[in-house]
């Protein structure tokens, strides 16, 4: 089950829990069902195609890209990042299909999430995790 948000890409994966009726006096008092987020993202959903190779869809990419305060990085850009992925020990960690560039904030501008808080600005993820 999932519940859209006020955009129709915001859509928060939830279970559905059925509740038995409430005993009463005279019968049973029917309960709503109650409906939790669903920490397992799409692996419980059985319309979801998996591939583990491909890693996780990219949820956020367009709402950070309409944002237009980041910009796109044309590698790794720390030293770390660069010797790891040189490093042929972690090459079975990698996921051969995911192929995503890293990003960050454009000069002078700050793209936390406490940010656009403080700002009044309330991002798709905030409303997702809501």
């Amino acid at each position: 089950v999932y519940v859209t948000g006020s955009r129709p890409d915001i859509r928060v994966p939830m279970r559905e829990i059925t509740q038995s009726d409430t005993p009463t006096g005279f019968g049973g008092e029917k309960n709503p069902p109650i409906y939790v987020y669903d920490t397992s993202g799409p692996y419980t959903d059985p319309d979801a195609k998996i591939d583990i190779r491909a890693g996780l869809p990219a949820l956020r990419q367009g709402w950070i890209e309409a944002r237009g305060d980041t910009q796109s990085l044309d590698g790794l850009s720390s030293e770390y990042g660069r010797e790891r992925a040189a490093d042929p020990a972690t090459e079975q960690l990698r996921f051969p299909g995911l192929h995503r560039t890293p990003r960050r904030a454009q000069p002078g501008k700050n793209v936390s999430q406490m940010h656009y808080a403080k700002q009044g600005i309330i991002t798709p993820e905030m409303e997702y995790i809501a």
